[in-house]
């Protein structure tokens, strides 16, 4: 049995945790997503082994387009359990959007935020829920974010107002 490369083996563990991820489920990562990176069937059953290392690295990239964020896996993360997952693909509550204006209208009374064009909620909220949107572009309005962001950005910005009454 050949050896497999340390590089290989990674992109073989990063294309399964993917798929799982993203929701998938193996019968389409397999026949449908596989094939079309141009992986053929061995022993009956299509694999990701057949795929060449760059047919690997743009199958990894697809994924990423599809909202796949690969994480470093350091110990001490929470795992994703399915809370976690229905979090983030259920949108933020009408409660959750309003407690953010709420929020960013008491940041304008304490004259931490001098503007009060509604577009400036909305840039900085497109600033600092990036690192919580799939493809990290962020959410420009609060209904807009998901469960998640929404639960982020509401204690960001308590933890700015208790800054500030110090």
């Amino acid at each position: 049995m050949p050896k497999v490369s340390p590089e290989r083996r990674r992109l073989y563990t990063l294309l399964n945790i993917g798929w799982r991820h993203l929701g998938w489920s193996e019968q389409y990562y397999r026949e449908t997503f596989l094939l079309d990176q141009g992986a053929s069937a061995a022993k009956g059953k299509v694999t990701a082994t057949s795929l060449t290392e760059s047919q690997l690295e743009a199958a990894l990239a697809r994924m990423k387009l599809e909202g796949f964020i690969p994480t470093s896996g350091k110990k001490g993360k929470k795992p994703s359990g399915s809370k976690n997952k229905q979090q983030s693909n259920q949108p933020a509550s009408p409660e959750q959007a309003q407690l953010i204006r709420d929020l960013w209208a008491r940041l304008q009374e304490v004259g931490a935020v001098r503007s009060t064009d509604p577009a400036s909620l909305r840039g900085w909220l497109q600033k600092n829920s990036r690192r919580h949107h799939p493809t990290g572009t962020g959410w420009n309005e609060p209904q807009f974010l998901n469960r998640r962001a929404a639960m982020a950005i509401i204690e960001q910005l308590k933890k700015w107002l208790r800054r500030l009454e110090k």
